[in-house]
């Protein structure tokens, strides 16, 4: 079984790769209607940002970060609730529409900046404190979690069919349209 690091990391790959593939299809947008290849990738990011932060809030925080209400356990929360707030914003829109794209773009900055400060402090310093038993059975946990909380349908690509959850789930793996 993978330790929490490996999970969380892995996570973080596969949420950095729909970063890349939602970025890239706004940018080639002409500000109207949804960018090609975007729906797709953005229906796979938004579950995947909400599942990601409900299992880290769940289980890593409390592991991470301990019990107690740590500065950077509260900016790592701050961070999470910005994402949620992003990726709720995009629902007020039309699919399509400037304020949509915007408020993708905050969720993906918002990610993009959490992984990144989460990666370089306390996920280094956790791997460095905690033992090898420990972190596997937070990985246990973890990937129990994720299993409970997979929304429908999530597990049908490529990029996700290789996390905890979906494996325990038995998703079927079919190319995104």
């Amino acid at each position: 079984m993978a330790d929490i690091i490996d999970l969380i990391v892995a996570d973080h790959a596969r949420i950095r790769k729909l970063l890349v593939e939602v970025e890239n299809a706004l940018e080639r947008s002409d500000g109207a209607g949804i960018p090609d290849g975007m729906a797709g990738s953005w229906e796979l990011l938004a579950p995947l940002l909400q599942m990601h932060v409900d299992v880290a809030e769940e289980i890593g925080f409390p592991a991470l970060f301990g019990r107690a209400d740590s500065q950077a356990r509260e900016s790592a929360k701050a961070t999470h609730d910005d994402i949620r707030e992003a990726v709720l914003e995009t629902r007020l829109y039309p699919p399509g529409s400037r304020p949509w794209q915007l408020a993708i773009l905050a969720a993906c900055a918002a990610a993009r900046d959490h992984i990144n400060d989460l990666e370089s402090g306390a996920l280094a310093r956790f791997r460095r404190a905690a033992s090898v038993p420990t972190r596997e059975a937070l990985g246990r946990h973890w990937a129990a979690f994720v299993a409970a909380s997979v929304p429908s349908g999530l597990c049908d690509d490529p990029i996700l069919i290789e996390s905890p959850g979906c494996r325990a789930t038995g998703g079927n793996v079919q190319q995104r349209g």
